[in-house]
């Protein structure tokens, strides 16, 4: 079931179990804090000073002239955006556990976007929970898309989620499906993140979009954080046309391992 308390949309299972909080009136983008595995385990990391931008589990992309996921540290002094919730309604006529977010992105200049968002969850199986997330964006205007505003080794914007160092900073490993040696910069079906004691994956179908992923610190030589992104412009910019839609749907498990 889920509630919604204040601001926040909370996800409990059969059992009571709180399994995510989702803040959707946040001033600059929704989020998704915390996102637990059934054994309670939260798989988020919390916003460092230096990096508030990363709220959680979520969803933001940069434009040449609006940043979209960065929050005031932009730098080419993009304007700063804001996905500003207009609307958001429980699931009608299904099984399925879950919301639908009409949003729009703006700045203080223009709108560039309207966002239908649809969120839902189910427990599968006794180890895991599975998020089902799918969003589309129309275009309001003519918007180039761009990498991201702090490109390193590809993009890291779409669909994004720093992972709690006590779980993932050490001895995490990441798999690919197809498996690929480039790990950033592929476009697998799935890439699971396994930590310790608990495991995140970020799948998508591949044959519908070709989003491109990015990972960080899935060893102790390869940063100082964990971090991971499946995105339509990781791999390079877009182009959209007014009135053109932007789709994507993911799917995110947070799994307890042994």
């Amino acid at each position: 079931m889920h509630v919604i308390i204040g601001n926040v949309v909370e996800f409990r299972d059969t059992s009571d179990r709180l399994c995510g909080s989702y803040h959707y009136h946040d001033l600059h983008k929704s989020f998704f804090r915390g996102l637990y595995t059934p054994k309670g385990a939260d798989v988020v990391a919390r916003p460092p000073a230096d990096h508030p931008h990363h709220k959680g589990l979520q969803y933001g992309l940069c434009a040449k002239d609006v940043n979209f996921w960065e929050e005031g540290n932009d730098p080419d002094h993009r304007r700063i955006g804001r996905q500003v919730t207009e609307k958001l309604e429980p699931l009608a006529g299904s099984a399925e556990i879950g919301f639908v977010q009409e949003i729009v992105w703006r700045d203080d200049v223009c709108v560039s976007f309207h966002e239908t968002r649809r969120i839902s969850a189910e427990q599968r199986t006794p180890a895991a929970y599975t998020w089902t997330w799918h969003t589309t964006l129309t275009a309001t205007r003519d918007v180039q898309l761009i990498v991201s505003a702090w490109p390193q080794n590809g993009g890291y914007c779409g669909l994004g989620l720093r992972l709690a160092p006590d779980l993932f900073l050490k001895k995490s490993t990441v798999t690919l499906v197809p498996n690929d040696t480039r790990l950033s910069g592929s476009t697998p079906q799935s890439a699971s993140f396994r930590g310790r004691a608990a495991e995140v994956k970020f799948e998508q179908d591949t044959q519908l979009q070709k989003n491109v992923l990015y990972v960080q610190g899935y060893d102790e030589n390869s940063g100082n954080f964990a971090f991971m992104s499946l995105g339509p412009t990781n791999g390079g910019p877009c182009a959209l046309r007014q009135g053109e839609c932007l789709m994507a749907s993911y799917m995110i498990i947070v799994a307890d391992v042994d």
